[in-house]
């Protein structure tokens, strides 16, 4: 078990602590309110105007609460600085439940540090910024409450349960970690296995659901499930890696772990100002590396076959991201905390200091390379210029090469025609893009998509 007599940065009184945390997390993550919507955004507020919970979708995903009531609710409130405070709410709700969670196995010290230490993660930029991302959030949330509800033997374990369901599929995997927990720690409570039980009959037609919905979407090459071992490979180290603390955008120069990097890598490491924050956490890494005892590699082992519960199936998709660490990144920290409350007073705020430093740094090179700003600029843009057109032509100076120039680019954040129908849902505008478009449509007002790029 931790230790309590080496962590310094704790209070003994539970409001203050929390309201530092909070006031942290809002102060760390602030540009979520400078955060406009993009993608996704324009075609889920559009297709939930009409609040629709059924169980088919035609975008092939079954999530009613992490997208439908979520942009249903979001749009009739029609106002993005309150929708980004009910995220953060959400958000901290569920670091409650976590720390409680945490509490059930550890001491109150070790619990919170863990939790301050997964809260101010770099990686939530992914989760907070973007309001589709909310569904990680809000899965996690539920995800957290069903868990400590469940050891606490409380029925209301299934409610929350079956609500993590609704949001998203990867709470599916809760009666696997469960499982895992109860073996690990020989938790062979009657009450607890026919709780277990309940869960896994619960999970069975959620998983035949997602298989009918998934099957729209496995028709797209990136989400279409690849048996190669060199993929699944591939990809569950960069999910390792990105829980480490390396960057999100270092796949885009480097798409396999066993290839040399491309050309620009050093280029946008100088440009974002990254190699200070990859400074810190090389310290990190390494003075934790020489810190590492081996009697706590049984507690390693365990935490990474935990992350590997989450990460192994999503291992099989082409399509990577660092949102997908919402749950998995847990048990990676709650590691690395384990380690630190067994060292000694300096040593423990010494690797603190370089923990959150590096984290620190790292959240605005992620609000850049995420390019969460970019497209919340081109949508700002977009948005100024439909007033009084009823046709849009796109047109491009130079060919697009990488798909993130020119009006290709624009239907990418734009999603489309969706755009339109999100603006002025009240008349038909049709836009057309110069990669696809060559010759501009007669009475379409002509836009270079550089004056929006």
């Amino acid at each position: 078990m931790a230790t309590d007599k080496h962590i310094p940065i704790l209070y003994d009184k539970p409001m203050k602590k929390w309201f530092i945390l909070f006031s942290a997390i809002l102060f760390v993550f602030r540009g979520a309110f400078s955060t406009y919507i993009f993608q996704d955004d324009f075609f889920l507020f559009v297709s939930s105007r009409i609040l629709d919970l059924g169980p088919l979708k035609s975008y092939g995903f079954y999530r009613p609460i992490g997208i439908d009531l979520f942009y249903y609710t979001a749009g009739i409130i029609n106002n993005l600085a309150i929708t980004h405070v009910f995220i953060f709410i959400v958000f901290g709700l569920g670091l409650i439940f976590l720390y409680k969670s945490f509490n059930l196995f550890f001491k109150n010290s070790f619990s919170f540090l863990a939790t301050v230490m997964y809260a101010l993660s770099f990686n939530h930029v992914y989760q907070l910024y973007w309001l589709a991302t909310f569904q990680e959030v809000v899965m996690f949330t539920f995800c957290a409450a069903s868990f400590y509800l469940f050891f606490r033997k409380n029925l209301l374990f299934i409610p929350f349960f079956i609500f993590a369901a609704l949001s998203r599929e990867e709470a599916f995997l809760l009666p696997v970690l469960i499982l895992a927990i109860l073996v690990f720690k020989k938790l062979f409570d009657r009450k607890l296995i026919m709780q277990l039980f309940i869960l896994i009959i619960l999970t069975i037609p959620f998983v035949i659901l997602y298989e009918v919905n998934y099957g729209q979407v496995a028709v797209r090459p990136e989400y279409a499930p690849q048996f190669n071992l060199k993929i699944i490979s591939n990809n569950f180290l960069w999910y390792f890696f990105w829980s480490l603390g390396l960057p999100g955008f270092l796949p885009d120069f480097l798409p396999s772990i066993f290839a040399k990097p491309l050309p620009g890598l050093w280029q946008t490491i100088q440009n974002t100002g990254a190699y200070w924050y990859l400074g810190f956490l090389v310290c990190y890494l390494t003075v934790f590396v020489f810190v590492f005892k081996k009697p706590v590699i049984k507690f390693g082992a365990f935490c990474l076959f935990l992350f590997s519960i989450y990460i192994i199936p999503i291992s099989f998709i082409i399509h990577k991201w660092p949102v997908r660490l919402t749950i998995p990144l847990i048990f990676i920290i709650l590691f690395q905390a384990f380690i630190i409350t067994k060292l000694n007073k300096y040593l423990v705020a010494m690797l603190l200091v370089l923990y959150f430093t590096y984290n620190f740094l790292a959240i605005s090179v992620h609000e850049n390379t995420s390019t969460y700003k970019y497209e919340s600029s081109i949508s700002l843009k977009a948005k100024n210029i439909i007033s009084n057109n009823n046709c849009l032509y796109f047109a491009d100076d130079v060919e697009s090469k990488s798909g993130w120039e020119g009006s290709q680019k624009l239907k990418l954040t734009l999603f489309d025609q969706w755009f339109t129908r999100y603006y002025r849902p009240d008349k038909n505008i049709k836009v057309y893009y110069g990669f696809e478009t060559k010759v501009a449509p007669v009475g379409c007002t002509i836009i270079n998509s550089r004056d929006l790029l």
